[in-house]
């Protein structure tokens, strides 16, 4: 019974780590590339997709059919339903900015696990 107890214990701290290295670490790093210009301009060789708010254009920076493409297109696309759902939150709320990052995230890996 305590193997049992240990070994899930185990199994939600190694999860939770995932879901931080995969989901909350690149949410934060997002709000501040899109937040913060000094960041922004260290960091902007990094990118490798983009969503402009004011003529909702995206752009991605891999080659076409590639599952990175693929991905960052969901990312993307993500924003814009936001955007037109009204839930795209500006810099002036960066909880929300990580909320719709995180959202971001999460479908990119639901659709790349075809759920």
């Amino acid at each position: 019974m305590k193997t049992k107890k240990t070994i899930l214990i185990i199994l939600i701290i190694l999860l939770s780590l995932l879901f931080i290295k995969n989901i909350i670490y690149p949410s934060y790093m997002s709000y501040r590339m899109g937040c913060d210009e000094g960041f922004y301009e260290e960091h902007k060789d990094e990118i490798i997709g983009t969503f402009n708010t004011t003529d909702c254009a995206i752009t991605i920076f891999y080659e076409e059919n590639t599952t990175e493409y693929k991905r960052t297109l969901i990312h993307e696309m993500t924003h814009l339903k936001q955007l037109e759902e009204g839930r795209l939150y500006p810099c002036s709320n960066p909880i929300g900015v990580i909320i719709n990052e995180v959202e971001a995230n999460l479908n990119e890996y639901k659709v790349c696990l075809g759920w």
